[in-house]
């Protein structure tokens, strides 16, 4: 019981993080690891380039490293 508070507790912290993204990066972030989007995909869907794509995750996932 205490192991699934515990998980339920860091999900919910993921969560919150992840909602103070900006609109843009969220939606990136979240294609690419809730929808397991390829990079190429994600940014053929947004209209992106790849290279800018890849820039954007690579900073949503640095911001979620840092909390």
């Amino acid at each position: 019981m205490v192991r699934v508070t515990c998980e339920k507790e860091v999900q919910s912290i993921i969560d919150n993080e992840i909602s103070l993204m900006p609109k843009g990066m969220r939606e990136m972030f979240e294609m690419s690891r809730k929808k397991y989007m390829s990079h190429k995909d994600i940014a053929q869907e947004l209209g992106l380039s790849e290279d800018d794509r890849r820039q954007v995750i690579i900073e949503s996932v640095y911001v979620q490293l840092c909390f």
